[in-house]
């Protein structure tokens, strides 16, 4: 009886630990920035040391936090913020194919006109809040300021 307990519980265990593994986690906005933040800093490094595989790897992940974005903006209909992130992720993509050919000064040009996208979105839906954060304006309306 309580072999058939034991296994049984096992059993329960590693069918609970299967489902938490398949459950999405949902990412916030806040993540979704915070790893073009890191990311565009390892880039850039990589481009500094020459290293080409560093170059790839790190463009790579940007263009999959681009496509996130793309997404995140197509839902909230937020028209500039998805241009942003559209010319985002196709600068990206160049930096992949520029880490690819060794060409380390392209690379670095992408990595230019990413920090451009960045200072040119963020006065549009950055905002300062009170308790620290920063939030999009439309989806913390509470934090707006007064026009």
């Amino acid at each position: 009886m309580r072999k058939a307990v034991f296994i049984v519980g096992v059993f329960l265990l590693s069918a609970l630990a299967t489902q938490a593994q398949q459950a999405p986690q949902k990412r916030t906005h806040n993540d979704m920035m915070r790893d073009i933040a890191t990311t565009r800093g390892r880039f850039i490094n990589a481009v500094n040391a020459g290293n080409a595989a560093g170059v790839i790897e790190a463009g790579t992940k940007l263009e999959e936090v681009y496509k996130e974005l793309v997404s995140v903006y197509e839902q909230k209909k937020l028209a500039p913020g998805l241009q942003f992130a559209k010319m985002g992720l196709t600068v990206a993509a160049e930096g992949v194919a520029a880490g690819k050919a060794k060409n380390f000064e392209a690379a670095a040009a992408t990595h230019r006109e990413l920090s451009r996208s960045c200072m040119n979105c963020h006065p549009l839906y950055r905002q300062e809040a009170p308790d620290g954060m920063s939030y999009l304006p439309q989806w913390k309306p509470q934090y707006r300021s007064a026009p």
